[in-house]
């Protein structure tokens, strides 16, 4: 079943990318195939999230606009300043793991364990490769707005 799945969203990506009159298919196409497929339940899980959920996913979409992946450690570094934008008040670590934990759960975000760039040990690394984080910023910006107005 996942062969088929993965063919038909390249098929539906190479369309995608020759009626914007290029000859090859780029992420973005993949990943806005992937994101109107119908079995994607993104827009149901992403509306559904609590506020600060949705905080925290904010800063990583903002990250993965320019960059492919983030460490939990530049998440959450990231979920404090949107929290400081939206004059919340930031969650804590362990709240903040639960929320990437839910997010990977619920196919928003995929990890990976890798060394880090500086120092010992390993981080988590977060990527988004089905969704455009551009979009579900967007999305989730209007969300969290209507939601603090009160």
């Amino acid at each position: 079943g996942d062969a088929r799945v993965v063919l038909e969203l390249l098929d539906d990506a190479a369309k995608s990318a020759e009626k914007a009159g290029r000859s090859e298919v780029v992420d973005a196409d993949v990943q806005r195939s992937a994101a109107v497929r119908p079995s994607n339940s993104s827009d149901e899980t992403i509306s559904e999230l609590p506020t600060h959920a949705m905080l925290l996913l904010i800063a990583i979409c903002r990250r993965l606009k320019s960059t492919s992946e983030i460490t939990s450690g530049d998440a959450g570094s990231l979920y404090k300043v949107v929290c400081e934008e939206y004059e919340q008040t930031a969650r804590g670590h362990t709240t903040v793991w639960k929320h990437l934990k839910r997010f990977e759960k619920n196919d928003i975000i995929k990890a990976r364990s890798g060394s880090v760039a500086e120092g010992r040990g390993r981080a988590q690394h977060f990527s988004m490769p089905h969704l455009l984080p551009a979009d579900i910023g967007r999305r989730l910006e209007a969300l969290v707005a209507a939601r603090l107005r009160r």
